[in-house]
């Protein structure tokens, strides 16, 4: 969870970095979305632990959090939606394509939906549940 904020707020920074070159509405777009992807992730983070602690009877959700062990597959996953799939994508839509703001928006969106559907099938697969402890 740490290490994934970490890599949130260094991605906020290169990403207000390259958008800073299509002006103040840009970034400005970049602030509220940063931010409400911090709120979305809390909401996500919490409501996860609460499943996973329901589901393996544990009454600390962060003890079951973590005692999955596998923290590796997290960490690959965000590295390629963030930094392989969105800040290409949003370059792409909003200086190639003309999109603007739009096209930085319609990155995100795209980022975190292929990151979302990526954690459900991953999670399904069930691998995280032979890790050793």
């Amino acid at each position: 969870m740490v290490l994934e904020m970490v890599m949130e707020s260094i991605f906020a920074v290169v990403d207000i970095f390259f958008v800073s070159k299509l002006g103040a509405d840009a970034v400005a777009t970049v602030g509220i979305t940063e931010s409400l992807l911090t709120i979305v992730y809390a909401v996500a983070v919490g409501l996860s632990m609460s499943t996973t602690a329901k589901k393996t009877a544990n009454p600390d959700p962060v003890q079951a959090f973590n005692g999955a062990g596998d923290t590796i597959t997290p960490t690959i996953m965000n590295f390629f939606c963030f930094w392989l799939l969105e800040i290409p994508l949003a370059y792409l839509l909003s200086l190639r394509f003309g999109l603007n703001q739009q096209g930085v928006y319609y990155s995100i969106v795209i980022a975190e939906s292929v990151l979302g559907i990526m954690g459900i099938i991953l999670f399904k697969r069930g691998r995280w549940k032979t890790r050793k402890v």
